[in-house]
């Protein structure tokens, strides 16, 4: 297989963008983009390399699992086993057992699974999972375990019967985000079924390169590779989290992939480009470099309980090249180098590495996360996170419905009473002290604003549900309704024009009703209970404090702002902002602990109400 330089200056092309990302730079919102133009080159690189070796008659299973090894294997191992140390010294025992637990689903490559299944409430968010990022490898290494085998298949009969059943597989793959319904939702981006169809892509080109399908002047091949450059680029820019993914817009940066592959040559001005020393350098180390950069950045939020300012982000990023190029240069290639290991040895080196991570996975997982390295105390501030207890509060089943729900799926009772709250799970946590004040009706959903017409990427049933919610409210004619949500959660900025619709039209159809909108709780950068035991802050401590605990509120005050300016806008006096923040924080602390009276946490998590939280901070609500 010929070596193609440009091929390396579209992995950095590639890989950029996703540290970028995931560094928080806006300007690379759409860098996730990055994984899958890895996926399309994959998917042409094994193609070219099975193909031509079958064609020689010199494949066999046996040498290709052995080159998968030796590519993938030895640095993610040591990736894998540098971030279990580093999160024994880090992590705390709940968030050291989900490493454990991610780490074993590493080794035997269903992270993506792991990931897919992970239960959103109370695990660490995704950031600040270290080994987020592997979901993508167990992509490829499933792709790889069955597709060698298909391609053996299929050319037994004939290369027209393989472009036949790639072409299937295309297509089921493809049509699978549109008609394949499966819970949880976010198993679009994680499951093979749904990613497949981006790698076959890939082996589409190398059919058409190894066929010499793509045959034209130079103006072609100048022509197609620009456009599949700018396809990308045009991605790059127009992507972000808001937008649903993967889906039909992923067709825009994979298409342009598949054009950058098939059509860039050394003729063409963009192999000059990509063929640039330093963006092939890049390329070169973009396995490792993706392998290592999302650990450290997780690290470092995780320790410091805030997202890295700009100086961070760059001193993280010149480290992960840094360490990055030192894994390539001793590590990676040596690994790759069949003089210094052998097929046996590095087949046994695979096989033995994984067990060794699964065993310590397994054991961080069944010894709780090492919790005795806990005092009794500590332990009891992070054993208040108990699911069942926080779906009883909220109503789970009853008033507060989970995700592709509709409205017949909320009791009677739910909307019987002259006062509705409507909103998500953080609205929902404040039903509990609206309603010791007076009967309240609850009409929440989760990760759902009381917003019309809303559209989330990672729940399409919110527009639809609000609807059914809004009929429900003109219905009845409810004399109060109370708005809540996690504003910030989806950018309250990019609905603000969405949310100043919704309160016209409840004012238009329910003249007489007064509309409470209330504003952002109080918010810990990953959880409240892990902030007071990472930093030793004890209830004696938090006491002396009058239980205010410092926070980040930049980000949740902006929120507020903009609320508030969309409400004077309107300029109806029927709605009211009730602002929390001015009620509950001071500087840069907030209300946390209850310690005037049962010196209870008021917060389950980053921001959810305890029942206690809640009867504290609806006083202030329901004056």
């Amino acid at each position: 297989m010929n070596y193609r330089p440009e091929i390396d200056g579209l992995r950095a092309l590639a890989v950029l963008p996703v540290v970028f990302f995931h560094l928080g730079w806006s300007i690379f919102d759409g860098g996730y983009i990055g994984v899958d133009i890895f996926f399309v080159i994959s998917g042409y690189l094994i193609a070219t390399l099975v193909m031509k070796e079958i064609e020689q008659k010199s494949f066999t299973l046996k040498n290709f699992y052995e080159r998968r090894v030796r590519r993938i294997f030895p640095v993610l191992f040591l990736v894998t086993l540098a971030t279990s140390i580093l999160g024994w010294f880090l992590l705390l025992p709940p968030d050291f057992k989900s490493l454990s637990q991610s780490i074993f689903s590493t080794s035997i490559f269903l992270s993506n699974v792991y990931f897919w299944l992970t239960n959103p409430y109370f695990s660490p968010p995704a950031d600040l999972q270290p080994l987020l990022h592997t979901w993508s490898l167990s992509v490829e290494e499933q792709f790889y375990l069955f597709f060698p085998i298909l391609i053996l298949l299929c050319l037994k009969v004939s290369f027209n019967f393989f472009i036949v059943v790639m072409g299937s597989f295309f297509m089921v793959s493809f049509l699978s985000l549109f008609f394949l319904e499966i819970e949880p939702l976010s198993w679009t981006f994680y499951l093979i079924i749904s990613r497949a169809w981006e790698l076959i892509i890939g082996i589409f080109a190398a059919i058409f390169l190894l066929e010499g399908k793509v045959l034209g002047s130079r103006i072609i091949s100048e022509l197609g590779s620009i456009i599949g450059f700018l396809l990308i680029l045009i991605s790059l820019v127009i992507f972000n989290q808001n937008l649903d993914h993967p889906s039909l817009w992923t067709l825009i940066p994979v298409f342009g992939t598949f054009l950058v592959i098939v059509f860039c040559n050394q003729e063409t001005k963009l192999y000059r480009i990509l063929s640039f020393k330093p963006l092939v350098s890049i390329g070169l180390i973009s396995y490792s470099l993706y392998l290592w950069h999302f650990p450290i950045i997780s690290f470092t939020k995780y320790t410091q309980f805030q997202d890295p300012n700009l100086m961070q982000a760059l001193i993280i990023f010149v480290f992960s090249l840094v360490i990055s190029y030192i894994s390539w240069r001793f590590f990676e290639r040596k690994f790759r180098d069949k003089k210094i290991i052998g097929q046996k040895s590095i087949l046994i080196f695979g096989a033995v590495g994984s067990l060794f991570l699964a065993s310590i996975g397994l054991l961080g997982h069944f010894k709780n996360g090492f919790d005795d390295r806990l005092t009794k105390e500590e332990q009891e501030i992070l054993s208040i996170k108990n699911l069942s207890l926080f779906n009883e509060q909220l109503r789970t089943g009853i008033c507060f419905i989970e995700e592709n729900d509709s409205l017949k799926s909320f009791n009677s009772e739910c909307f019987s009473e002259e006062t509705l709250l409507w909103g998500d799970s953080h609205a929902a946590a404040f039903f509990h002290g609206l309603n010791k004040i007076q009967p309240i009706s609850q009409l929440t959903s989760s990760g759902c604003p009381p917003i019309l017409d809303i559209k989330l990427s990672d729940n399409n049933v919110c527009s639809s549900l609000n609807d059914e919610i809004f009929s429900k409210i003109k219905a009845n004619k409810y004399k109060s309704i109370i708005l809540h949500a996690n504003w910030i959660r989806h950018g309250y900025g990019d609905y603000r024009e969405l949310f100043k619709k919704t309160l016209q039209q409840i004012s238009i159809n329910l003249k007489d009703t007064k509309i409470i909108v209330i504003g952002n709780t109080p918010q810990w950068f990953n959880s409240l209970p892990k902030y007071l035991v990472f930093n030793a802050i004890s209830i004696q401590d938090a006491k002396k404090n009058s239980g205010f605990i410092q926070t980040q509120l930049d980000k949740i005050t902006l929120s507020d702002d903009l609320i508030k300016g969309s409400i004077s806008e309107i300029g109806n006096k029927n709605i009211q902002f009730v602002s929390i923040l001015d009620a509950f924080c001071s500087g840069s602390k907030c209300l946390g602990i209850d310690s005037l009276g049962t010196n209870e946490l008021l917060f389950w998590d980053y921001g959810h109400l305890t029942p206690q939280g809640s009867s504290i901070y609806a006083k202030h609500v329901l004056k």
